[in-house]
């Protein structure tokens, strides 16, 4: 998903260092002297709204840490190589390849702490290191204390209570996952009715297969996609498939095809397995299918705040044939009964700080990083009110605008 991307304080302008070039202009990347954010493609626009300050509920809402702003990265960027390049957070410090996901905002904002150690953890100058991308840029790099204050995470912490983990994992929202549908030429009219609600059981195996699955009466099968690696949708996804305990990722099989940015329903890799015949399939955020629809910037008066919207010729399977959304057209909202925290393809999001940051009892105590996730402040990136209610002035309620519901899941340390 796209968000119409406004510069941010400070600064969104072209630089160039060392020969290589740094988010231009156009794309409207900030750099910033708040807080940078980085990471996840299914948190991005909300929380880029929320950075910017937006008007979405009516009033206008935006985040800050104690005067400073926040800022926020896209997790790809149009008219680059990879939709990736080069950014650069902060001014002087050192330009690191753009985050393209959950892991990649988990690895950068590590090497940004640094220098911290745990019981049984430590990270002593570590570097950034990103690989999967043939735009030239897989390597290690390494990036400055503090060049990054948080990540955006679709995935969430590791399993066990790690109360010396130097992470704090601060709930965003809920969301929930299902698959979209990308139907090619020709495919007869009895595969797209059994490819519209499979169960479980049926997309495991589907994305397990050496081949692609037949559907249907006649010749048709379904071809499974995933997201870029390093995406937190597409590692949620492989574990919720798996029938025998949803925490650990599945074997995928041959038949899947990887590659392209996630909940974008223009990903050429998505397009190109949606040949004659075939119905290509692909995990789908809710949240983000239901915030592409609501904003829509073709609507009257969206088009400086609204979204674009990529989900023309996708529709979203009823994945044992529960929906994941209610109602139509601009108006969609999350159905409460596949956001539910028993269904394993619900999952709370987060916004992810270093814990020694915001600890008050640290020295290294930095009270706007707290203030900016702080669940009690009503626009803060973490609020959600105790009854589930508030009003348009809160980012409770500009989060569920983009199709997030209130989380179920606590906030935690971990590594």
């Amino acid at each position: 998903m796209k968000i119409k991307k406004i510069a941010a304080f400070g600064a969104a302008f072209g630089i160039v260092i060392a020969g290589l070039s740094v988010a231009s202009a156009a794309n409207a990347d900030p750099v910033t002297d708040g807080y940078a954010f980085v990471g996840s493609d299914t948190l991005q626009d909300a929380v880029g709204a929320l950075a910017n300050g937006t008007n979405v509920t009516g009033p206008s809402v935006r985040t800050l840490g104690a005067g400073k702003f926040v800022a926020s990265w896209n997790a790809f960027t149009p008219g680059i190589s990879g939709g990736r390049g080069l950014i650069q957070t902060k001014s002087g410090t050192a330009a690191f390849p753009r985050p393209t996901g959950s892991g990649d905002g988990k690895k950068s904002l590590l090497a940004s702490i640094g220098g911290v150690t745990g019981n049984n953890h430590t990270w002593a100058a570590p570097t950034y290191t990103f690989n999967g991308a043939s735009d030239g840029l897989n390597g290690n790099y390494t990036i400055n204390t503090n060049t990054v204050d948080g990540a955006r995470s679709s995935d969430g912490p590791t399993a066990g209570n790690e109360s010396d983990g130097v992470l704090y994992y601060v709930p965003f929202g809920q969301d929930a996952v299902t698959y979209a549908l990308k139907v090619g030429p020709n495919v007869d009219a009895s595969a797209v009715s059994a490819a519209q609600s499979l169960t479980a059981a049926q997309l495991e195996a589907i994305y397990k297969a050496a081949s692609p699955t037949p559907i249907g009466s006649g010749d048709d099968v379904i071809v499974p996609v995933e997201p870029q690696a390093g995406s937190g949708t597409r590692k949620f996804w492989n574990k919720a498939l798996n029938s025998a305990d949803h925490n650990t990722e599945i074997s995928i099989g041959a038949a899947v095809v990887s590659g392209g940015p996630e909940n974008d329903g223009t990903n050429s890799t998505l397009a190109a397995a949606a040949g004659a015949d075939k119905i290509a399939i692909i995990p789908f955020s809710v949240a983000s299918y239901i915030a592409q629809n609501n904003l829509d910037n073709t609507q009257s008066g969206f088009a400086a705040k609204g979204i674009v919207n990529t989900t023309t010729g996708l529709s979203l399977g009823s994945l044992g044939g529960v929906a994941g959304y209610t109602g139509s057209g601009h108006a969609l909202t999350p159905n409460t009964s596949y956001y539910s925290g028993s269904n394993p393809f619900s999952r709370t999001t987060y916004v992810i700080v270093s814990y020694d940051r915001v600890n008050p009892s640290s020295s290294n105590y930095d009270k706007g990083l707290a203030n900016a996730v702080d669940p009690t402040i009503p626009t803060s990136l973490a609020y959600w009110s105790a009854g589930d209610n508030g009003t348009a002035a809160t980012s409770e309620k500009v989060k569920k605008t983009f199709g997030f519901a209130k989380p179920v899941s606590a906030a935690k340390r971990s590594n």
